[in-house]
């Protein structure tokens, strides 16, 4: 298990772009 979830954070970044 990663320390960084790099991949968990860009898909948090996504989907708050797409519901603002």
């Amino acid at each position: 298990m990663p320390i960084c979830n790099c991949d968990q954070w860009w898909l948090y970044l996504k989907f708050v772009s797409n519901h603002p």
